[in-house]
């Protein structure tokens, strides 16, 4: 999956008709139900269990039902640690485990990201949506 620059600013104008928050994840109290949650390599820097049970309140309560999941974590195999933090690596099963019943698998891929300094690191890409 390559993301080019030149597709995303085609969508900039559109950045104002999303509801962009900023927050502690695992503490995260939502006014309003949401129709997307993405996150892009924040689940795998959960560590402790409890933190990611929070986590996992937070999207309990944030997404409609019928809503949608992305997550991108590090696969297993790759990377321990990411910018000096150990994070946690995941694959369809234990990711699914890990947000419970209310959440059904869609889509996963496979991913290979380059960072700025030439590091190629696996990613996995996790499409949910949200259960009754």
């Amino acid at each position: 999956m390559v993301v080019r620059w030149g597709l995303l600013s085609a969508y900039a104008d559109k950045a104002a008709l999303i509801a962009w928050k900023v927050d502690d994840v695992t503490s995260f109290s939502p006014v309003d139900k949401y129709d997307v949650w993405h996150d892009r390599a924040v689940f795998h820097f959960l560590t402790r269990k409890s933190e990611r049970e929070k986590y996992r309140d937070s999207l309990e309560r944030s997404i409609k039902v019928g809503g949608y999941v992305i997550i991108a974590a590090f696969s297993i195999g790759g990377h321990r640690r990411c910018s000096g933090l150990d994070i946690v690596q995941y694959n369809a099963k234990n990711l699914e485990s890990e947000l419970g019943k209310k959440f059904t698998l869609m889509k996963e891929q496979a991913d290979k990201y380059i960072t700025p300094s030439g590091k190629e690191q696996s990613f996995g890409y996790y499409t949910f949506t949200r259960n009754a």
